[in-house]
């Protein structure tokens, strides 16, 4: 009773087959470009004047940058005729700054430092040192650093023999891990510190100051962006953080000589709500401060507004009289110069910016300016150039692009294939077939390897071919090996036909996809996934095949009912894009220590802790209910328990997070770990008890009515004896379901930890209405035919969980504070961190992904719930014909893999077919990248969740086994 394991690998190669096919659309649509590790170098013979054409003289020998990371411009800005008391807390906070503007205008500069997205600080600080434009798949290096290879003003002072010294964000050194003759690097992912970085760069910059034997001296504050993340632009600490750095900016200044110029500047800004990463006004528009020791040459009135954030580059190396570095497409600010260097400094750029063109190999790039061109011709040049580039760096390559829709289709239609094929045929002909894809799968693979390996940039499109080939070639062994079956199938029976409702899933599903190619429906996408759901739920109230009349049960009009109430009440959990203008961001997506109302705050606690307890109370009430509690193995220990523990854990968590920060400074870092040890401690026993002994069933001998004594002789003599008797078997008829649920609570706590305590209830809300799902599709009590529908309808469940629980399909909306029950864990490197903030993002796929097999659990267990005086066999059908189990667990695998590919390939149609539309990078793009990444999460969770079905129907098939040989059964 033991089943064959060639289902697993099965699915495993469809799910790698549609990732593969989405990269190499991705390969196609997101923008790269060429880095070059090309230097500038100063010009090996002299002008006509004598000077070197590719640099001017240094006006300045020092200039110190101090990155103020989420400075946004109008932080800078000091209102004077507004009252104190009316101020935000981000306004009229920097008074030094207002002084320096007011009293020494001709030392000081403002201006609106506008950044290109995405305003991401890996991003932003590649454009800052080479003045590149970055190309929007740069947003995926945000998580994983790399050294810059290309041209920096930073390499170009220590090739003149300068010396750079740095302070703060640790994100330098893994972009320059050499440049800098001392660094005092410091942890920048930790987002609820927000003084320890600022603190150590305020201590080193004191240091540093006097000493002058620096060329460049550069500090980086996080304070004012981790104030963001978590609280908020509009609370008392983004006053305080800005007061430290108006204080350092004096006493900086104070410092000052006639060499040395002061640059403090934003990487970029922060929208309402504190987040950034996209190209919004209040994202982009950052804030630059100019101090100069010695009178600017321009007046006031002669500077612009605003400039691009690239201008830094070549104004920078100007000022310090450097070649400007080879990939620079920033034009110099001629007002910070004297007015003999302003044309030379010009001309250098146009050189400079000719150069890199022409390494570009563009067929026809614009024509450079002589050297003796008026300022405003070159000017003109430069921003034409960097319009170009930004022009063919959005070039796609609808090859790769079409490629890869075209493998998308072909995988999803081979999983169908699959899926319609696995349940009806015999269970020997569908494990040959299945040993057929695992044969020609590696021998597919290994050239796509080896010559991806050496031709690099032909990679993709080999890999596309290959993976064709594999597809085409594993159709080609099913028909081959299924040839009389399929015969038999098509001839005798016909294809089995969609009742109404898999007519409605489906059609459900392509309402959802083609929402995708209006700008205004992804917007809106929340509200059309909360339509869709409802829909998909209350289509369960439809007969499964046509013809049939099904009388509602009352459970399922019940369940109707609630799930419609429940999705309502989900859109309390929706977060605000930018887009819509209309929406108010609500307060349970606010970091719980933002909250200054302490009766909120209480409320909001105690709501987090009753939906812990909700979930809780359920899980244990099922298993009592259904006989799965009633021993004392390990497991089933485990089952009453850990939760218990693991949600303790949890409110130690959201207790800490509610003290104000100087108060949990206090504590050790072990006393801070504690309660996140506890909560992933707990959940991490009850997963490793459970994967190695799955089943909560309970058997001990009919002995009722004896005296107690009796009873534990009677069961001690049996069990020493090894004689048969007769037995009374708890928790068998729910003994997959138990197993399912209790590994789900076991993995959904962490979830939880990660979401934090305002999106718990939204959490628990995902939950309820996956039962209520379960209950539509239990009480028909039909056991095949509705699987199409009711993997659409997980699907659209996972949707929702997405948006309920405050998540958007943009980066602004990112949950950053997730990454801090990372740095708790490992407090050195990125990985963890990131890892946990793609779990907090993608927590509903997995709940569906784990919750997935239900669906075939659902009508048995529904017998066991409501005939339980009948004595049901419930889910011990499920064990005793375990091959057939898991063939139909691989369909229903494959049919909601293929609900989620279709989904994909609609948004990939979509992004191809606006590639050119207005919003492509800001709406189109974003939603791309985040189903595709929902998609693999979806993949990864339907892998380890059929694992442990896997494991499950094995381990109770050696224990009926067991049972069978002493002759019990």
């Amino acid at each position: 009773m033991r089943p064959s394991s060639a289902s697993l690998p099965a699915l495993l190669y469809t799910v790698l087959v549609l990732s593969l096919g989405l990269y190499v659309f991705l390969s196609g649509f997101l923008l790269r470009r060429n880095a070059f590790s090309d230097r500038a170098r100063r010009c090996e013979s002299a002008g006509s004047d004598g000077a070197d054409p590719c640099a001017v003289p240094a006006t300045y020998r020092r200039s110190v940058l101090l990155i103020v990371d989420a400075l946004r411009h109008d932080f800078l800005v000091y209102n004077e005729s507004l009252p104190a008391a009316a101020a935000a807390p981000h306004q009229n906070k920097m008074p030094h700054v207002h002084a320096l503007l007011t009293e020494r205008p001709n030392h000081t500069a403002r201006y609106r430092f506008v950044a290109d997205a995405p305003t991401t600080t890996m991003q932003r600080l590649k454009g800052l040192t080479t003045g590149s434009l970055p190309t929007f798949v740069d947003v995926g290096d945000n998580f994983a650093s790399y050294e810059i290879t290309e041209d920096t003003w930073l390499w170009q002072a220590g090739a003149a023999g300068g010396r750079a010294v740095f302070a703060g964000d640790d994100t330098w050194m893994q972009l320059f891990p050499s440049a800098f003759a001392r660094a005092a690097p410091f942890p920048s992912f930790d987002i609820s510190d927000l003084d320890t970085v600022d603190r150590g760069v305020e201590r080193e910059l004191a240091r540093e100051l006097p000493r002058r034997d620096w060329t460049l001296l550069i500090g980086h504050m996080l304070g004012v962006d981790h104030c963001g993340h978590t609280f908020g632009p509009d609370h008392p600490q983004m006053a305080r953080k800005l007061a430290e750095v108006d204080l350092l900016v004096r006493n900086i200044t104070h410092q000052l000589d006639n060499d040395t110029i002061l640059f403090v500047l934003g990487d970029h800004g922060m929208t309402r709500t504190g987040d950034h990463g996209g190209d919004s006004a209040a994202e982009v528009d950052a804030g630059l401060l100019v101090v100069s020791g010695r009178p600017l040459p321009a007046a006031a009135a002669a500077r612009p507004d605003a400039i691009p954030q690239v201008d830094l580059v070549p104004t920078l190396s100007a000022l310090l009289g450097l070649p400007i570095p080879f990939s620079n497409l920033g034009t110099v600010r001629a007002e910070l110069l004297p007015a003999a260097l302003r044309a030379p400094a010009l001309a250098a750029n146009v050189r400079q910016v000719d150069a890199y063109l022409r390494r570009l190999e563009w067929p026809q790039p614009p024509a450079a300016p002589d050297a003796a061109a008026p300022p405003p011709v070159a000017e003109q040049f430069l921003a034409e150039a960097r319009r170009r580039c930004a022009q063919v760096w959005a070039t796609f390559d609808t090859g790769l692009m079409a490629a890869g829709v075209v493998l998308l289709a072909l995988a999803a239609l081979l999983a169908a294939a699959l899926a319609l094929l696995a349940p009806a045929l015999p269970a020997e002909t569908v494990l040959s077939a299945q040993r057929g894809v695992l044969l020609v799968t590696p021998l597919l693979a290994a050239p796509v390897l080896a010559v991806g390996w050496q031709l690099e940039a032909a990679a993709p499109v080999l890999a596309l071919l290959l993976a064709a080939a594999a597809v085409t070639a594993t159709v080609g062994v099913c028909a081959l090996r299924l040839r009389s079956a399929v015969v038999a199938l098509v001839g005798r029976r016909g294809w089995p036909r969609p009742g109404p409702r898999g007519v409605v899933a489906s059609l459900l599903l392509l309402v959802h996809g083609a929402s995708f190619f209006s700008n205004s429906f992804t917007v809106s996408e929340d509200r059309v996934t909360a339509f869709v759901t409802v829909t998909a739920l209350l289509a369960h109230l439809l007969p499964v095949a046509g013809g049939v009349r099904v009388a509602r049960s009352l459970p399922q009009l019940v369940a109707a009912f609630s799930s419609g109430l429940l999705v309502r009440l989900g859109w309390l959990g929706f977060a605000c894009r930018e887009e819509q203008w209309w929406c108010e961001p609500g307060l349970v997506h606010r970091p719980l220590a933002s909250l200054q109302d302490n009766s909120y705050r209480n409320g909001r606690l105690s709501m987090a802790a009753a939906s812990l307890l909700l979930v809780l109370l359920a899980h244990r009430a099922f298993l009592r209910h259904c006989g799965n509690l009633n021993g004392f193995s390990v497991t089933e220990l485990v089952a009453r328990w850990c939760g218990w523990l693991s949600a303790a854990g949890l409110l130690g968590c959201w207790a800490l997070q509610a003290i104000e920060p100087a108060a949990v400074a206090l504590l050790a870092p072990a006393q801070r770990r504690l309660p996140v040890l506890l909560a992933l401690g707990a959940a991490g026993l009850a997963l490793t008890v459970l994967v190695a002994r799955p089943l909560l069933v309970y058997v001990r001998p009919e002995l009722a009515g004896q005296r107690l004594v009796t009873r534990v002789f009677h069961r001690l003599r049996h069990q020493l004896s090894g004689a048969p008797g007769e037995l009374r078997v708890f928790g068998l008829g729910s003994a997959v379901s138990a197993a399912l649920l209790t590994a789900l609570l076991a993995g959904w706590l962490p979830l939880v930890l990660l979401l934090g305590d305002g999106r718990t209830p939204a959490a628990a809300l995902g939950l309820a209405l996956t039962a209520l799902a379960a209950v539509l599709v239990g009480a028909d009590g039909v056991t095949a035919g509705g699987d199409w529908s009711a993997a659409v309808l997980w699907a659209e469940l996972a949707s929702f969980q997405f948006f309920a629980t405050g998540h958007q399909a943009t980066f602004p909306s990112i949950q950053w504070d997730a990454a801090v029950t990372g740095l708790q864990m490992a407090p050195e490197g990125t990985l963890l961190p990131g890892l946990c903030v793609l779990l907090s993002t993608f927590a509903g796929e997995l709940v569906a992904a784990v919750t997935l097999p239900l669906v075939l659990c659902a009508p048995h267990l529904f017998k066991v719930l409501t005939e339980r005086a009948t004595g049901s066999r419930g889910e011990l059908a499920l064990l005793l014909d375990p091959d057939t189990t898991m063939q139909r667990l691989l369909s229903l695998n494959m049919l909601y893999m293929v609900a989620k590919a279709v989904k994909l390939i609609l948004c990939c149609l979509a992004a191809a077919i606006l590639r050119r539309h207005l919003m492509v990078w800001k709406i189109f793009a974003p939603k791309v990248l985040f189903e595709g990444a929902s998609f693999l999460v979806a993949g990864t969770g339907v892998l380890l969740t059929h694992a442990f079905m896997l494991r499950v129907v094995r381990h109770a098939g050696g224990w009926l086994e067991q049972l069978a040989s002493k002759e019990i059964l």
